[in-house]
């Protein structure tokens, strides 16, 4: 699905897919371990949508924002 984002032109095409799946399941896995979120003013949920928010909109070219720009 990442390679064809690519191909598409939804996402950037300097991204490397291992190093970007490896960053997301790293944040999802240190973020969403509930002593962390304890310590936190964001819901489980907020922080979820959070890591996805941050990591597709970095990977998404100029165009794929404006044509998929998420809601807050």
């Amino acid at each position: 699905m990442f390679r064809q984002a690519k191909k598409e032109g939804v996402f950037r095409e300097d991204l490397d897919p291992d190093l970007f799946f490896l960053i997301l399941t790293t944040a999802i896995q240190g973020i969403m371990n509930p002593q962390v979120l304890s310590q936190q003013p964001f819901s489980a949920e907020e922080a979820f949508k959070g890591i996805f928010r941050i990591l597709y909109e970095g990977a998404f070219t100029q165009e794929a924002r404006k044509r998929f720009q998420l809601n807050n």
